[in-house]
C-alpha cells in the first residue's frame, strides 16, 4: 500500500505541475532583463523596454520600444564591445535598422548586416526572444 501511495503522490505532483497556469509574459534569457543585456551596452535607455533580445556567437542585440511607437536597434560586437545604435522599424518579419553605412535586419531566426546591398555578416541566434 505504501508503494501505491508514493506513486499516487508522484502522479499528483506531476499533474499539478502540468496543470499549473503558464505565464503569458515572455521571460528574458539568462543574463538579460526587460531592458536588454545586464552589464552590456546592448541595453535600452531608462523608460524604454526591450521589444526583442538576441545573442549570436559574435553579437548581443536588443531592439528597444522607445515609448512613442518607435524602436531603436542596439548591437554590440562581443569581441571588443563596439556598439551600434540606430533607429529601427518593425516589419512583417522582425526589425530593420539603418545607419549611414549598413542595414541591420533582426528576424526570429537570425541577425544579418548588409552594406552596399551585400551581406557582410549573418549569424543565427543562439538565444532570441520577442518580448511582447
Amino acid at each position: 500500500m505504501l508503494r501505491f501511495c508514493t506513486s499516487l503522490g508522484a502522479a499528483i505532483a506531476v499533474a499539478a505541475v502540468a496543470l499549473a497556469p503558464s505565464s503569458p509574459v515572455a521571460h528574458a534569457a539568462p543574463g538579460t532583463d526587460d531592458s536588454g543585456f545586464v552589464d552590456s551596452a546592448a541595453r535600452c535607455l531608462w523608460g524604454q523596454r526591450a521589444a526583442a533580445i538576441g545573442r549570436t556567437a559574435r553579437s548581443e542585440v536588443v531592439v528597444c520600444a522607445t515609448g512613442d511607437g518607435g524602436y531603436e536597434y542596439i548591437g554590440v560586437r562581443v569581441s571588443d564591445g563596439a556598439a551600434t545604435r540606430a533607429t529601427a522599424q518593425l516589419t512583417d518579419t522582425g526589425f530593420v535598422a539603418q545607419t549611414d553605412s549598413a542595414r541591420y535586419t533582426v528576424s526570429p531566426t537570425r541577425l544579418a548586416v548588409f552594406s552596399d546591398g551585400r551581406l557582410i555578416y549573418g549569424d543565427n541566434w543562439i538565444d532570441y526572444q520577442k518580448m511582447d
